[in-house]
């Protein structure tokens, strides 16, 4: 089994972009927001635990009922909670099941959640990625087409990215200033020499 690196940050720091040079570096990068919408839809535990949790409605014609979940959750802290007390532990069991198929010396995931979700107890090394708040925002309102206020709203509901910065082992700074593949290539070669 490789070594196991988490890539976390904020929306908008950069992260995505991180992964998708590790992964043109060759590296094999598991996506846990990507893999716990399809263990939310294709995990039988995942599923019976949703539906007791949150009644049938859960899921319609055998497809999770996202706006229904959206609207349990949204602005309901306990019940946030339960949603994530479900997936995230199955993230992470999938996570260190997809990280020990793999042949590579380094494996990474991508996770916005590291310490939240318990996904730090699957790692060996993590990568905080961090940006300017401004243009953290004005990334977020470009993808996501959504106002500045909503922009910072979705920031600042998350850990701050210094607090971030500092529980992880490397960090990359995606400021539009500095190039961010100088800064992954020394980390990456100081990791490929820890093993």
């Amino acid at each position: 089994m490789g070594f196991r690196i988490a890539v976390t940050g904020g929306i908008g720091s950069g992260k995505s972009m991180v992964c998708k040079a590790l992964r043109a570096f060759g590296y094999p990068v598991y996506d846990s927001d990507t893999e716990a919408r399809r263990l939310m839809h294709s995990d039988e535990a995942v599923i019976a635990a949703m539906v007791a949790e949150f009644g049938a409605e859960a899921y319609t014609d055998g497809r999770l009922n996202r706006p229904f979940i959206a609207s349990q959750v949204f602005g309901s802290p306990e019940r946030l909670l339960k949603l994530n007390s479900i997936v995230h532990p199955a993230v992470v069991a999938d996570f260190v099941r997809w990280a020990a198929d793999r042949n590579e010396r380094l494996v990474f995931v991508e996770t916005a959640l590291l310490f939240e979700s318990g996904l730090c107890s699957a790692v060996d090394k993590s990568i905080a990625v961090v940006a300017p708040e401004g243009l953290r925002v004005t990334r977020v309102m470009s993808r996501d087409g959504i106002t500045e206020q909503e922009a910072y709203g979705r920031i600042r509901s998350q850990m701050e990215q210094d607090k971030l910065a500092s529980m992880c082992d490397y960090t990359v700074v995606s400021d539009q200033v500095r190039p961010v593949l100088p800064q992954l290539e020394r980390i990456v070669g100081e990791l490929e020499n820890d093993i």
